[in-house]
């Protein structure tokens, strides 16, 4: 290994340690950010404290705290396993944490939509005309998709990777997570189900989600059809929305809906403000003309 560049190091360092597509997808956007700022390709050996710090500096309006802390912490990763790597020709200077700027968290309650915004996007997408790349359906395909996220609480990149030979009759879906590898069990309604079958039966594809356009766009496809619906937030937000619908008919039974830890499911998933029956505590028993005497 001569002199790799950031990201040449970090695809060599997710795949030492059995890391996942989505974990290397991580990193990829991280240098491609950092990259970006700096103008240039950059090589591990170049990696610096200064020029960290004045990355984080210029992100501190445009990032959000969470983001800013995740990418900060996968390029100190990538460093401090290149500092000590015998098999590079060179290598950058041992990392000292001290001298590395800090990210204030700001913890932000989790958002979702309630179970009236989640039908009011699913009737607007129901009436979508036209086709994608002359041969996908746009009804059809958000329909499905609305319809899935929803009674799986899977993340795009989960739905996305779906073949036909992944769903069984029952609709018991089994699997495992791209962004932490871990396995979620689920099941798909019937009415999922019965969309995803009007789609498939639409195009040849094994997949049954059939791309029709990359990611970045994608995203920017479903942002319009989220404003046009009357909501805000994002169409991710499916995610939160049906996990928060789950914990409140199943209290304690969120985090296993979503495949998440329960503290990660109540800090970033759970949506208190949607809550059923929020706990409160007993009346005052205070009268309408005063205090009882």
């Amino acid at each position: 290994m001569n002199r790799p560049t950031l990201l040449e190091y970090a695809t060599f360092y997710v795949r030492l340690f059995d890391g996942s597509l989505g974990y290397l997808q991580q990193f990829t956007w991280a240098i491609v950010g950092f990259q970006s700022w700096a103008e240039r390709t950059l090589f591990i050996d170049e990696l610096s404290a200064a020029q960290i710090n004045d990355y984080l500096a210029y992100t501190k309006e445009s990032l959000s705290p969470n983001t800013r802390i995740s990418r900060r912490n996968m390029l100190v990763r990538i460093w401090r396993h290149a500092a000590t790597n015998p098999a590079l020709t060179i290598r950058p200077a041992q990392v000292n944490r001290d001298e590395i700027g800090r990210v204030k968290r700001r913890h932000r309650p989790p958002q979702g939509w309630s179970i009236e915004d989640v039908r009011k996007l699913y009737r607007f997408v129901d009436q979508l005309k036209g086709r994608y790349a002359k041969r996908i359906d746009k009804r059809l395909w958000w329909r499905a998709y609305v319809l899935c996220a929803w009674s799986s609480g899977l993340r795009r990149c989960d739905l996305m990777a779906l073949r036909r030979a992944d769903i069984p009759p029952s609709g018991r879906l089994v699997t495992v997570q791209v962004k932490t590898g871990r396995h979620v069990v689920g099941t798909l309604s019937k009415e999922a189900m019965l969309a995803l079958a009007e789609l498939c039966a639409t195009h040849n594809s094994e997949l049954v989600f059939a791309p029709w356009c990359k990611p970045r766009n994608w995203w920017k496809v479903a942002k319009r059809l989220v404003k046009r619906a009357g909501l805000n937030l994002s169409i991710g937000h499916l995610r939160h929305s049906a996990g928060t619908a789950v914990e409140d008919l199943f209290p304690g039974r969120g985090p296993q809906f979503l495949g998440n830890t329960p503290a990660v499911f109540y800090a970033h998933y759970y949506d208190r403000s949607l809550a059923v029956d929020l706990p409160k505590p007993p009346p005052l028993d205070i009268c309408a003309g005063g205090t009882r005497e």
